[in-house]
């Protein structure tokens, strides 16, 4: 009884040492592809300082296109009493009256 539990046992120990070492591969071959993507960023010359001046940058220049992009308020809907032809009509030029 006792050998076949110490050889059940020396069994489930191969067993354990072979997936050890195959976790060990992987963890190898995990750190080699680490090292590769860290070399080609160092290649490509990312840093997280590049990154944050890019995204300042980013939100600048949306929030400038964002001012020029939308028409105030009240360019929109001032005056059109007194100012009726600065409406814009198709085939006409802002300012003119439309042609009959």
């Amino acid at each position: 009884m006792q050998q076949r539990v110490l050889s059940a046992l020396k069994t489930q120990l191969k067993a354990h040492a072979k997936d050890a070492g195959d976790n060990v591969k992987r963890v190898d071959n995990l750190i080699k592809v680490v090292k590769e993507f860290e070399r080609k960023v160092e290649e490509c010359g990312w840093s997280v300082e590049k990154e944050r001046e890019l995204e300042k940058a980013l939100k600048g220049n949306r929030e400038e296109v964002k001012l020029l992009v939308e028409v105030p308020s009240y360019q929109r809907y001032s005056d059109h009493k007194s100012n009726f032809f600065n409406v814009n009509i198709i085939g006409t030029r802002k300012g003119q009256a439309p042609r009959r």
